[in-house]
């Protein structure tokens, strides 16, 4: 540890996955902040609008983009639907 300053961790990326009201941020904000020693990644989670109605997604479609994005290096990735907000599913 660096005195005043912390520990020092080592370079890396650091993903951080969100629910679809990270959407209503603009993606900007949203997005957290580069650093010298961490890439920062941000997943939006949304939801799923089809012919039989609107749902959340599910855990495996989660998971496969979670994956693409850590593979692909993306800075931003939205999975499914974030807009029009008034159509996501209920809870």
């Amino acid at each position: 540890m660096r005195a005043g300053r912390g520990p020092e961790f080592p370079a890396g990326d650091l993903y951080r996955i969100r629910g679809s009201a990270a959407a209503c941020l603009a993606f900007a904000e949203a997005l957290p902040p580069a650093s010298a020693h961490v890439r920062r990644h941000l997943v939006v989670l949304g939801f799923q609008l089809t012919l039989q109605g609107r749902r959340w997604l599910k855990t495996h479609e989660i998971a496969a983009k979670v994956l693409n994005t850590v593979r692909s290096g993306k800075r931003l990735t939205v999975v499914g639907t974030v807009s029009p907000w008034e159509r996501r599913p209920p809870y």
